[in-house]
């Protein structure tokens, strides 16, 4: 035990005489580490809100397509999906986006059915002056993006208008708050007579289907039979958004992480350097070492832990600042690069989420090599006639 104490104390005070070059090699590795840790915690975040989105989803939607675009859906189709066996529940709903020129900015309504409950899970609703949460018509519940950008409270007016020009205005009974900012932040809920209204859904139709079943393993055969019966729809399963949203966020992510090359070049060029010769003050140190004694076993101890040291501290550095910025901060611009720009962006944070798959893979990207690099020109010059390194020869 005492001779690794003296090892580690040698090994601390060779650093402390290069400790400004050591330092600057720690800044650039942390500074590596930070930048594609970030990419890969905000990726990983995403997906996770992704899914929990995609969860609240039902099993399947139903749309009904003309020329390639999503048109309104006849309500009777509703009876036909009744026949095919395996649907526990139908929601027909109506729902849409209302541009307003003036803020360039896009709102979603929804049509919300008291009896059938539809949109159940959207989130937390603060209720004005009730704690009835079914909605009247002219009455409308908002997300935090509307009520900020229309400078609206609990209780004030909101002004829509129709495709025939005609202006609606709806009593603001309510917001949604809390966690549900991803969800329903730029959200107009009203009733499916006024949603109707202000969307131009005319009577007998909805905007789609949603359909959940009750086998979850027959979802695919379910959807198969409903093509069948229902030609000129369009099946999207709830598995397949989940697909297309990791794709999605990987593809953004991956572009985001080839932008980075060039400083895991320059990473690659100072692992290089180092793979291929030791400088001349090294080199005489260790030269120095074995002529007092020392055994090359020591030698690559101490280098060994040099190392180690080295690039275990400057990873953990690298991913604690990454974490930081990631899920203290909010990952500012790097989230625009990633999950999206919009009018009305919703200022979500992101649940804490690391996987340790990321960590071990971005861990043998860079402490491995880095590590193998400064023992084996160690063990070379720890090989060689003191004399020699000495004398520099």
């Amino acid at each position: 035990m005492k001779r690794y104490l003296n090892l580690l104390d040698f090994t601390l005070y060779s650093l402390l005489r290069r400790k400004w070059k050591i330092l600057f090699l720690m800044l650039l590795f942390s500074y590596l580490v930070f930048l594609f840790s970030s990419v890969l915690l905000l990726t990983g975040a995403i997906k996770n809100e992704a899914k929990k989105g995609v969860r609240a989803l039902p099993d399947i939607t139903i749309q009904r397509l003309s020329a390639g675009r999503q048109v309104p859906i006849p309500i009777a189709y509703g009876e036909k999906l009744k026949e095919v066996f395996g649907v526990e529940r139908i929601e027909p709903r109506i729902w849409g986006y209302y541009f307003v020129a003036s803020t360039q900015a896009n709102y979603t309504i929804l049509g919300y059915d008291n009896e059938r409950d539809t949109w159940k899970g959207l989130g937390k609703i603060v209720v004005h002056d009730t704690s009835d949460l079914k909605l009247g018509e002219g009455e409308a519940i908002l997300g935090e993006g509307i009520l900020k950008d229309r400078y609206l409270r609990l209780g004030q007016t909101l002004a829509l208008d129709t495709p025939s020009q005609a202006t609606m205005s709806f009593q603001v009974v309510g917001a949604f708050k809390g966690v549900t900012n991803l969800h329903t932040y730029d959200v107009i809920l009203l009733t499916q007579k006024d949603a109707r209204e202000i969307l131009g859904v005319e009577e007998g139709f909805v905007t789609d289907f949603g359909v959940t079943i009750s086998n979850k393993n027959e979802i695919t055969t379910v959807a198969k039979k409903i093509v069948q019966i229902l030609p000129g729809t369009r099946v999207v399963i709830k598995g397949q958004l989940a697909r297309t949203y990791d794709m999605v966020y990987s593809w953004r992510s991956g572009f985001t992480l080839i932008t980075l090359l060039g400083c895991l070049f320059a990473f690659a060029m100072m692992v290089w350097e180092r793979a291929s010769g030791l400088s001349a003050e090294e080199k005489r140190e260790i030269g120095i070492l074995k002529a007092t004694g020392w055994d090359t076993s020591d030698i690559l101890i101490m280098k060994s832990w040099e190392g180690l040291g080295i690039s275990v501290a400057s990873f953990m550095a690298g991913l604690i600042v990454s974490y930081v910025f990631t899920f203290v901060l909010g990952a500012p611009l790097l989230k625009s690069l990633i999950v999206g720009w919009s009018v009305l962006y919703p200022p979500f944070t992101f649940t804490p989420s690391v996987s340790p798959d990321q960590i071990l893979v971005l861990f043998s990207l860079t402490v491995v090599p880095y590590l193998i690099a400064t023992v084996i020109p160690s063990w070379r010059a720890a090989t060689i006639d003191p004399d020699t390194v000495i004398r520099g020869v």
